[in-house]
């Protein structure tokens, strides 16, 4: 199975000492709320995704820092494998197709680089006595978490999960979407194709 969860940035501060939006960061809610985000993702596909990928904006990468702090007992608890993130800036203000081909062009440097084995990540495979999944690059079963912005991440979803997406009508702050794909790198193509397998509000 492969899984694109789509998970907004944490509340933020409505104003940035630059005056710019790219450099707004979290208040304190935004913050609380991004570590519960984290949890999320973890009760969503029962481990940790294989890859993150995260805007350049400052909400963003703040939301990751919280997210992945989050994240720190589950692989302590679980000898989960630490996902393999990137930061790109065209997922500030991305349109539907800029972010279909970012997540196409990341899994699939993803695969080239752990071709040899270095494998994916599974939060409860030690615990069961489990291989890593997706071992050996981009695996059947591969997980992709990117962390954005709307209106970007909610049109994505609406655009994979077709009709399913009224279940949706908004995408709060720090709130996580899971969406079961064919193939991470063919999204442009799988328009009201994906299924919706959970959704986190806040």
């Amino acid at each position: 199975m492969q899984r694109l969860l789509l998970l907004r940035h944490g509340n933020t501060q409505e104003t940035s000492l630059s005056g710019r939006d790219f450099d707004r960061k979290l208040d304190a809610l935004g913050i609380w709320r991004s570590v519960s985000a984290g949890y999320d993702v973890i009760k969503a596909i029962d481990g940790l995704p294989h890859l993150v990928l995260v805007s350049e904006a400052a909400r963003a990468q703040e939301t990751w820092d919280r997210v992945d702090g989050a994240w720190i007992l589950e692989r302590a608890k679980t000898g989960a494998v630490q996902p393999q993130m990137a930061t790109d800036q065209r997922i500030y203000g991305a349109s539907v197709e800029t972010l279909c081909l970012v997540v196409k062009e990341k899994v699939v440097a993803y695969g080239k680089d752990n071709e040899a084995g270095a494998g994916g990540v599974k939060a409860k495979a030690k615990a069961k006595g489990k291989g890593k999944n997706g071992a050996g690059g981009a695996g059947a079963d591969m997980s992709v978490l990117v962390i954005g912005h709307n209106p970007g991440l909610m049109l994505l979803a609406q655009w994979l999960i077709g009709d399913a997406g009224e279940a949706i009508p908004h995408l709060p702050e720090a709130s996580v979407v899971n969406i079961k794909v064919a193939e991470l790198t063919g999204l442009a193509e799988a328009k009201g194709k994906g299924e919706l397998l959970g959704f986190y509000g806040r």
